[in-house]
């Protein structure tokens, strides 16, 4: 697995780690890309409800579905429709997220969880 730090000031570190996976037989690899948020002085890692009130996950899901709020590929460029975002019963607010530098929060969902292989990890914005 590999890291990468997304962004850091003097109390937090946002690092995204990536570990690979390949079944036999399967049609491809797979990789998981998690975002983690640790905070400095005490080393532990912090939940997204330290920078924003906690969602609801059905709310999070509809606005997902209505475009209220953005959805980007791996790139955080990329606009992505959530196509599968009709397909999941049981939709949770990620664990994983990142924060960047100008303020923003965007949760991150893995390949197949929101749209296709090729789209890579999806982040969704939602501050």
């Amino acid at each position: 697995s590999n890291y990468e730090v997304i962004y850091e000031n003097d109390q937090f570190v946002c690092l995204t780690f990536n570990t690979w996976y390949y079944y036999d037989k399967a049609a491809h690899g797979m990789y998981y890309t998690h975002g983690i948020v640790y905070d400095k002085a005490t080393g532990k890692r912090v939940p997204y409800t330290r920078f924003m009130e906690k969602l609801d996950a059905e709310q999070l899901k509809q606005d997902i579905k209505a475009k209220k709020l953005p959805v980007y590929g791996a790139d955080l460029k990329t606009v992505s429709e959530a196509p599968f975002i009709d397909d999941i019963d049981n939709f949770k607010v990620s664990k994983d997220y990142i924060i960047t530098e100008d303020g923003h929060l965007y949760l991150m969902y893995q390949p197949y969880e929101l749209d296709c292989y090729a789209a890579g990890v999806t982040y969704v914005k939602v501050k």
